[in-house]
């Protein structure tokens, strides 16, 4: 898993569990787990109250204000969680000092991968997609694997084979790889 999408994990959750503790107090006192008292009295403290009632001028404008600059923050990481992930054309490489820079096209790069994949039993079609260039480098692997074909052979090939390799040709051990089966029909053969 990524940095940001640990960042992401860790914030909804926290997030969640403040709006779900918040929750849980105002059922339990609106049901009187806290006693009778406190069920029928406003959640809100009197001095709140009355503090609100005196600015209420520009107290709701600015409520307002944020509760429209919080959805449009929300909106923002919704649309950003839900674009599709883009691949990346351009891979930089170790180089051999830090003035010089390295960096090659991913397509070759890319198809070789899949070339390789095409040659494992029961791959019907293999794509690679690199979708990061950070720490780790993130590869998607889509195979189009023949239903009679055991996953954990494919999983081995590319634990085994495709990535060792994929490390080496890159110079970086830091190479994650995910990978999309959908199981397809395998083509009929043909007697002659």
């Amino acid at each position: 898993m990524n940095a940001p999408d640990r960042r992401n994990r860790v914030t909804l959750s926290i997030i969640a569990t403040l709006l779900i503790a918040a929750a849980t107090y105002g059922l339990l006192r609106s049901y009187g787990a806290f006693g009778d008292a406190p069920a029928h009295e406003p959640l809100l403290l009197d001095d709140v109250r009355r503090w609100v009632g005196r600015n209420d001028s520009w107290f709701w404008p600015v409520v307002a204000i944020v509760a429209l600059l919080l959805a449009y923050l929300a909106l923002r990481w919704l649309l950003a969680e839900l674009r599709p992930q883009t691949s990346v054309r351009r891979l930089h490489l170790p180089a051999p000092s830090p003035e010089d820079h390295i960096s090659v096209t991913t397509n070759a790069l890319t198809r070789a991968i899949a070339e390789d994949l095409n040659r494992e039993p029961g791959v019907q079609h293999a794509t690679v997609t690199l979708l990061d260039d950070g720490h780790p480098i993130e590869v998607l692997l889509d195979v189009d694997l023949s239903d009679d074909t055991q996953i954990d052979l494919l999983r081995d090939a590319v634990r085994l084979r495709t990535l060792p390799h994929l490390r080496e040709t890159l110079e970086r051990p830091d190479v994650h790889s995910h990978i999309r089966v959908k199981l397809t029909t395998p083509p009929a053969r043909h007697l002659q």
